[in-house]
């Protein structure tokens, strides 16, 4: 048996289940799903930080998106690595860094954070993480932020427009014409 990590704010869970029809995510990176435990879908970290791995493929990265984003996160914050059987999961067709169940998934073991910055700063200090903070970033990322504004024109919805022109106005007013057909959606 395989496995594979699911990263939750929520501790003392049992099983993973699929919420509003979205498939459960795991990743074979434990050191992913911790960054995870602070998802985009919850409003924290849609577009606070961009996470993946450097260059190589080999280490993780979080990359913060503008000024106090990783203190935002993860500051005071506690959360759960969540051990799964990977054989209930398939490839999730996006990127390979997940992988996706559409049923409920049993929990094997559960591994408690108590304080998620402190941890995410001891795997950085052992050279198990990269973190970047504002403005420093990765080479993957492009200079223009234009990652962003795609991720929001992708999200479709005015309330994940309304995070982005609060986080980036100047962005916003640079790609308004990107965002019209979501500007005239009703929330």
């Amino acid at each position: 048996m395989g496995f594979v990590y699911h990263g939750s704010q929520i501790q003392n869970l049992t099983e993973i289940i699929p919420i509003n029809h979205r498939p459960v995510f795991a990743t074979p990176n434990k050191i992913i799903a911790a960054l995870f435990t602070r998802n985009r879908e919850t409003g924290h970290g849609t577009f606070s930080r961009t996470i993946g791995h450097i260059k190589d493929g080999t280490m993780p990265f979080i990359a913060e998106r503008y000024s106090g984003a990783f203190d935002e996160l993860y500051s005071g914050m506690s959360g759960s690595i969540y051990v799964l059987d990977d054989s209930n999961f398939v490839p999730y067709e996006k990127t390979k860094m997940f992988k996706v169940s559409r049923y409920s998934v049993p929990v094997i073991q559960e591994i408690k954070i108590t304080d998620m910055k402190q941890y995410l700063l001891n795997l950085a200090a052992n050279n198990e993480l990269k973190i970047y903070t504002y403005p420093t970033r990765p080479s993957t990322i492009p200079d223009d932020d234009s990652d962003l504004v795609q991720m929001c024109i992708n999200f479709n919805n005015p309330e994940k427009l309304q995070e982005f022109r609060d986080l980036f106005p100047d962005l916003y007013h640079r790609n308004k014409e990107k965002f019209a057909d979501i500007e005239h959606k009703k929330i």
